[in-house]
């Protein structure tokens, strides 16, 4: 039985959101999100992994503004794992903020 393809996976998660009043009825908050991805390469995993980083890092780019309702989108930090134990598997793990305003208890109105 020939052997299953493999392909690259992300997931996403909220890690923290911090709020700070801006002004009377003013919120600015800054949401920080990690993505994980992973790549699979049995000939190049650290070429897969950047690009795979790389992919993500672009796709956030598209719309920085989150359809509106963020003033940017920006990638803080990566950290890559392409260790040996796990090989041709290897991560990659951005850590995204996210910075918008709203008016006090309603996030979908941009300020």
């Amino acid at each position: 039985m020939p052997a299953q393809p493999q392909y690259d996976a992300v997931f996403m998660a909220a890690v923290s959101e911090e709020k700070t009043d801006l002004a009377v009825q003013v919120k600015e908050s800054k949401a920080t999100i990690s993505v994980l991805g992973i790549a699979s390469d049995a000939d190049d995993t650290v070429d897969a992994v950047h690009k795979l980083a790389a992919d993500i890092t672009k796709a956030l780019h598209v719309d920085p503004t989150r359809g509106g309702l963020a003033l940017d989108t920006r990638v803080v930090g990566i950290v890559y794992d392409m260790s040996e134990e796990v090989a041709p598997l290897g991560a990659c793990n951005l850590e995204v903020e996210v910075i918008y305003r709203h008016r006090l208890g309603d996030p979908y109105t941009a300020v």
